[in-house]
């Protein structure tokens, strides 16, 4: 294994002191969303938002060409000792509570459960990097083209100069983060790329914990970050050229996870008349944007969803008129937030000349989102699908087949996780009505996903046989937000599952504790009298050791359900790990001889030399080394 695979565990700790310096700030408006948040949730905030400080310092240093690695250490020695500085009584406080950790045993086993998953998840994303030299001809070239023009201009570049004179119309909301990361740590950039792509695919379990405490409780978070980060197929396999997916994965969770909280159980109302508690959400919902332009429109239809669902509320006396438009007011604030962040990039695609946008196929695939595929939104074809229960039943139908044929290792688990979805509904309307309440508005994401599910006037026959989806071109784009979305549900009965265990555990523990008094009393205990030395003595023999593992079970298990969850994950950890590593060879064509002579290259080469490729063949990585 590289050794960056080690050190680059530091680099989200630099982004969460960065981060954490802005918080402190945030801190002080008082806004209210922030302030609910426990550690973990403030921690990815922090994250999320040195993530997005980091863009808009390299926004802001780029026509001064000062985003360059100088600028990098700067930021990574300043930040810490800032944020340490800033949050001396926070950190303070916490050290003093990890002391007294029997005081704290509650929260502290939910950041230990939640650290463990995610080096565990990280670990099992770092395994097939061992068997591979570096990435993909052409995905981890683009990727690396991006950090390297960016390492040459100081900053974001206008063009692809000094390659070709082509415009850079892509949002490189996370690139900036990579080059950073390439900033520190020097090396190849494939590489950085490479291992950067793994660590943020791990941190997006945190996403799927801050929505899943924001949408119900600490145990639906932990069961969300779980399922994020063994069980689902993704973002597990997220590899190569979505290696923006997963952060975008992770910011859709976290923005709609903090309006579930505020637009739905929150009366509808941010409960505060400021629109200073909007600014931040508006933020990090544009650098959404920047990162992964489809999960953006994913996350601006589920917020236009949930201001549908209060209107629904208005038929039924359970809101009022005033307040549903508080709401479309307030997301209409963030959406024009949100351009902040992203406005660099409609200004180039809007003003560029033409000529220089044409022939590159990431920019084609903006040109087909804004030209082609616009005149198809006024078909209904949404409507259509959200209101066909049939077609409902045919996609997850599809989708059922399609993740059954893909056999990763743990879909045995995730479809009965989810097969035992319709039980907790049935239980949750006869026993928690708040819980099916959560459980049935969390469907919004699966309506998000369905709303464009289908562009095409051939309908669903077509659906596992064509690019259909407006957001990709490709169906299997449809099957990863699909996975995403069923997740929650998965979650959910993951948390239940845990539950019944537990009850089960407490069960058969008071079962045990009967056995051991019953075998402890002096009934049970052989005498001389009845039967005489040599059978006292082997009724001794045989009842200390019994009472002995007794009195060790029942101090372990309280983890026995947590014990059978894990061993259902392990069975399938070696296979996992393998299918994974499939993924990453179908593309990882480079050779040890490929990486010898692209060094050579960038070592002995003039810088003007001239190197001819082929045309069918990715030219860009050449320019990524050398």
């Amino acid at each position: 294994m590289e050794a960056i695979g080690t050190w680059i565990l530091l680099f989200p700790l630099l982004l969460v002191c960065l981060g954490g310096v802005v918080d402190y700030y945030l801190e002080r408006l008082k806004i209210v969303w922030i302030a609910r948040l426990d550690g973990i949730q403030r921690f990815t905030l922090n994250l999320v938002m040195g993530c997005l400080t980091v863009y808009l310092l390299a926004l802001i240093l780029t026509p001064f060409r000062l985003y360059t690695r100088e600028t990098a250490w700067i930021l990574a020695i300043a930040s810490p000792l800032a944020y340490i500085f800033l949050e001396r009584k926070r950190i303070m406080d916490f050290v003093w509570r990890v002391l007294r950790f029997e005081k704290h045993l509650g929260e502290m086993k939910v950041y230990i459960t939640t650290l463990l998953i995610f080096l565990f998840a990280y670990a099992y994303r770092l395994a097939p990097l061992n068997f591979i030299v570096f990435g993909s001809v052409h995905d981890e070239s683009l990727h690396s083209l991006f950090i390297r023009l960016m390492e040459i201009n100081g900053g974001i570049p206008e063009t692809h100069q000094p390659y070709l004179p082509q415009y850079l119309v892509f949002p490189q909301g996370l690139h900036v983060v990579f080059t950073l990361a390439y900033y520190l740590y020097g090396g190849l950039i494939p590489l950085i790329v490479l291992y950067s792509g793994a660590l943020f695919n791990a941190l997006s379990i945190f996403g799927g914990y801050f929505f899943g405490r924001e949408v119900y409780d600490t145990r639906l978070g932990l069961a969300m970050a779980f399922i994020m980060a063994f069980v689902a197929q993704y973002p597990i396999c997220i590899t190569w050229g979505g290696i923006m997916m997963p952060v975008g994965i992770m910011l859709y969770l976290i923005v709609v996870g903090i309006f579930y909280r505020n637009l739905i159980y929150g009366r509808g109302s941010f409960k505060k008349k400021s629109l200073i508690d909007l600014v931040p959400l508006g933020l990090i919902l544009g650098y959404l944007g920047t990162v992964h332009l489809i999960i953006y429109i994913l996350t601006l239809t589920t917020m236009a969803l949930i201001a549908v669902f209060k209107m629904a509320k208005v038929l039924f006396g359970k809101e009022t008129v005033r307040t549903v438009l508080k709401v479309i007011l307030e997301e209409m604030f963030i959406f024009l937030v949100s351009l902040i962040p992203m406005a660099i990039w409609l200004y180039r695609y809007l003003f560029a000349p033409r000529i220089f946008i044409e022939k590159f196929e990431y920019e084609e695939a903006v040109q087909e989102l804004v030209y082609k595929k616009s005149e198809k939104f006024g078909r209904l074809f949404p409507a259509r699908i959200i209101f066909n229960p049939l077609k409902h039943v045919m996609i997850y139908i599809i989708w059922f087949n399609w993740y059954v044929k893909m056999a990763w290792p743990g879909s045995d688990l995730f479809l009965t996780l989810l097969s035992l979805t319709p039980l907790l509904l049935l239980h949750a309307y006869y026993k928690n009505r708040k819980l099916l309440k959560h459980m049935v508005l969390s469907s919004l994401p699966y309506l998000s996903v369905l709303v464009w599910a289908m562009d095409t006037p051939h309908g669903l026959y077509y659906l596992s046989m064509e690019p259909f989806s407006i957001m990709t071109g490709e169906a299997d784009k449809l099957m990863i937000w699909l996975t995403v979305a069923l997740s929650i549900y998965a979650a959910y009965s993951l948390s239940a599952v845990y539950t019944y265990l537990g009850i089960a555990a407490r069960w058969l523990d008071r079962k045990l504790l009967e056995v051991y008094q019953a075998l402890s009393s002096e009934k049970a205990m052989p005498t001389l009298k009845r039967g005489g030395a040599g059978r006292s003595l082997a009724g001794l023999l045989l009842l200390r050791p019994c009472l002995t593992a007794y009195k060790r079970l029942r101090r372990g298990i309280r983890y026995l359900p947590a014990l059978i969850i894990i061993a259902s994950v392990l069975v399938s950890a070696e296979s996992g790990v393998y299918f994974l590593l499939g993924n990453y060879r179908a593309f990882a064509v480079a050779t040890w001889q490929d990486r010898k002579l692209m060094v050579w290259m960038r070592d002995n080469l003039p810088q003007d030399a001239v190197i001819l490729i082929n045309q069918y063949e990715p030219g860009t990585f050449i320019p990524s080394i050398a």
